[in-house]
């Protein structure tokens, strides 16, 4: 079942008196980011805009009954009312607090080849309040050489790391700190119906750009499925659908 409107709340510095449209986009090696459109009741929301903070939150839940559940928190990135015909319209963007390591560029090198990808992922984020990882791949495995972080942000860095073991990062959308997965998270399984709506298609041109068959790949590889759902899934669930494991 589709969520509706009357289903979610939102939780800003900013009180919305009706929802217009929500997006929620999460996406491997990517943030997390969400759009609220809506409208809020008078024009001193436009003092509360100009008062915004780096710090404000914005939480999105899912009402169940008595009680509810987090869909998504995060950090408010940008906000903007306009007025027409009397009538205040706000637009509100949030942000995976992964961005936080997605800011500065640095550059600076880790010398001991000896330490493990774990320990030089700790080194990297060990700066960020409320930091956490959780390794899925490469977590014992030594460097191996040095690595030099030259013009790039902390999460370039890590997402470049990643890539080492084919892998990605994954930010976390639940809690509003700069907390990620390295690698893919295991998920849990789902077999979806068969009458779902969908999108198949296989690019074949990726496959021919990435090699094809001389480097082991096959078009299968290549095999995209969008599938249209009111239930909720979380990167690296394993979901079946029609006979065929996306």
């Amino acid at each position: 079942m589709m969520i509706g409107f009357d289903q979610i709340r939102i939780q800003s510095p900013y009180r919305l008196q009706r929802i217009r449209d929500v997006r929620l986009a999460w996406k491997p090696n990517e943030h997390g980011r969400l759009v609220v459109r809506g409208y809020v009741e008078d024009s001193d929301h436009v003092k509360a805009v100009l008062g915004a903070s780096s710090h404000d939150e914005i939480h999105l839940y899912e009402k169940q009954g008595q009680s509810e559940t987090a869909i998504f928190k995060g950090s408010v990135t940008d906000v903007r009312i306009t007025h027409t015909n009397g009538v205040y319209a706000i637009q509100m963007e949030g942000t995976s607090c992964s961005h936080l390591m997605d800011l500065k560029r640095k550059r600076r090198s880790f010398q001991d080849a000896g330490m493990t990808y774990a320990q030089l992922v700790g080194d990297i984020i060990q700066t960020y309040p409320g930091y956490d990882v959780i390794h899925y791949a490469g977590e014992s495995t030594s460097i191996g050489e040095p690595v030099f972080q030259y013009d790039e942000t902390d999460w370039e860095l890590l997402t470049r790391l990643a890539s080492h073991f084919h892998a990605v990062l994954v930010c976390d959308i639940l809690e509003a700190k700069p907390r990620f997965s390295f690698g893919m998270p295991e998920g849990r399984s789902h077999e979806l119906p068969d009458d779902l709506p969908y999108i198949a298609r296989r690019d074949l041109a990726a496959f021919q750009r990435a090699g094809g068959y001389e480097a082991g790949l096959h078009p299968a590889d290549f095999y995209h499925c969008e599938i249209e759902s009111g239930a909720r899934y979380a990167i690296g669930d394993d979901v079946m659908f029609r006979n065929k494991r996306l």
